[in-house]
C-alpha cells in the first residue's frame, strides 16, 4: 500500500466477484441466469439508440421508475423507486443514508454489506445464524441500528417468511430494515407489498437474476417516498448520471416482457428441484433453497477439492472457505441439461 493510504482503510479486503475461467463450459459460480434476454429486448438495443448515447442519460431514470411502479402496483408511484448502477449501489446509498446508528446483518450472508459498512465508517454487527442455517428473527428485534436481511439469503438460499419479516419490522421502528430480494423471483413472494404499512422498510432488487440482463448492472430500491426522497437525494449528489440510457432501456423492455422470464424463472426452479433430490440421493446434505443456487455438502470429498474436480470437468462452482461454510459449495442453478452434467460429473468424481 501506498504511504498516501487513510490508515482507515488499511486492514480493508475488497468483495471477491466470481472467478472468471477461460474454456468452462457450465459456468453456475455467479447467480446469472441461464436464460438470454427476450428477442424483443434484444431487437431494441438497435444502432438508433447506440446512437442517442452521444448525449446523457435521463438523470432522474423516469421512465423505469414509473414502469416499475406500473409492474409492482399495490398503489407504488414513481416516488417510492429508486434505480442504480447494480444493486450493490443502492446497498451503499441506504447504508450512506439511514446507517448513522450502525448496521446488523446475519454473519452468513452477502459479503458486501460488511465491506460498505466499513467503507462507510460504520459500527458493523454479525448477528450468527443457527446451526442448520435458519435466521431466527427473534435475534433481530430491538437491535437499535439498521438491519440488511438478504432474503432468500445467499449463500444459504433459505427465506424468511412476510410475518417474520413483520416481526422484525414491528421491532425496529426507529430505524430501517433493508430486505434485500435479489433472489426474490426464485423464492415465495416479495415483501414490497409491506411498503403502504411500514415506513422503515427498503426493499432492494436487481435485473441481474431473473430478468438475464447482468452486464446491465441495473439495480433498485423501493420504500415509502420520504424514503427513497432520501435515497434519490443521495444518488443525485454522488452519481446524477448513474444507469446508462442503454441500461435504462433495456431494463424498461424487460419489464414489459416480465411474461418470458417468468418461465425461465420457473424452468430455473424446476431445474433446481431436480439438482436438489439428486445431490442427496447422492449422499449431499441440501437446505431446501428458495434461490437460483443450492448450498451443498458431502462428506466424501472435501469441498476445495470437489470444486477443483469440477473445474476440470468444465464446471465452475463458488467455494466460500470460512469457518461455517468450507464444507459447502454453492451451485448456481442453470438449464436442466446443465445440471444433468453436473450429475454425470459428480458421479464420475465421487464413484
Amino acid at each position: 500500500m501506498s504511504r498516501f493510504l487513510n490508515p482507515y482503510y488499511e486492514d480493508l479486503e475488497p468483495y471477491v466477484p466470481g472467478e472468471q475461467i477461460p474454456g468452462i463450459r457450465v459456468k453456475l459460480n455467479t447467480n446469472e441466469n441461464p436464460y438470454a434476454p427476450d428477442p424483443d429486448t434484444v431487437a431494441f438495443v438497435n444502432s438508433d439508440l447506440v446512437r442517442r448515447q452521444r448525449l446523457y442519460s435521463d438523470p432522474f431514470d423516469i421512465k423505469l421508475r414509473e414502469t416499475l411502479a406500473e409492474s409492482w402496483g399495490s398503489g407504488l408511484t414513481r416516488e417510492n423507486f429508486s434505480c442504480t448502477d447494480g444493486s450493490d449501489m443502492m446497498i451503499n446509498m441506504a447504508m450512506m443514508c439511514f446507517g448513522q446508528d450502525g448496521i446488523a446483518t446475519p454473519d452468513l450472508t452477502y459479503g458486501i454489506y460488511r465491506i460498505y459498512a466499513i467503507l462507510n465508517h460504520m459500527d458493523y454487527e454479525e448477528v450468527p445464524l443457527r446451526e442448520d442455517f435458519t435466521l431466527a428473527p427473534e435475534d433481530f428485534f430491538h437491535k437499535g441500528k439498521m438491519i440488511f436481511i438478504a432474503n432468500p439469503n445467499a449463500p444459504t438460499g433459505l427465506q424468511l417468511s412476510n410475518d417474520q419479516i413483520r416481526s422484525i419490522l414491528e421491532t425496529n421502528r426507529d430505524h430501517v430494515v433493508v430486505i434485500d430480494e435479489a433472489y426474490g423471483d426464485f423464492g415465495d413472494g416479495s415483501c414490497i407489498p409491506l411498503i403502504n404499512e411500514y415506513d422503515n422498510l427498503m426493499v432492494i432488487r436487481t435485473f441481474s437474476k431473473s430478468y438475464s440482463i447482468a452486464g446491465c448492472r441495473v439495480g433498485w430500491g423501493a420504500g415509502n417516498k420520504e424514503l427513497m426522497k432520501d435515497i434519490e437525494t443521495a444518488r443525485g449528489s454522488m452519481d446524477p448520471y448513474s444507469l446508462s440510457g442503454i441500461s435504462q432501456a433495456m431494463a424498461v423492455s424487460a419489464l414489459k416482457h416480465a411474461d418470458y422470464y417468468m418461465a425461465n424463472v420457473e424452468k430455473i426452479k424446476a431445474a433446481r428441484t431436480y439438482t436438489i433430490h439428486e445431490l442427496r440421493k447422492r449422499g449431499f446434505l441440501v437446505p431446501e433453497s428458495k434461490s437460483n443456487f443450492v448450498f451443498a455438502r458431502t462428506e466424501r470429498m472435501d469441498a476445495a477439492q470437489l470444486q477443483k474436480e469440477l473445474i476440470r470437468k468444465g464446471i465452475l462452482t463458488r467455494h466460500f472457505n470460512g469457518e461455517r461454510t468450507k464444507d459447502f459449495l454453492r451451485i448456481s442453478i442453470g438449464t436442466m441439461e446443465d445440471m444433468e452434467e453436473v450429475m454425470k460429473a459428480l458421479d464420475e468424481i465421487l464413484k
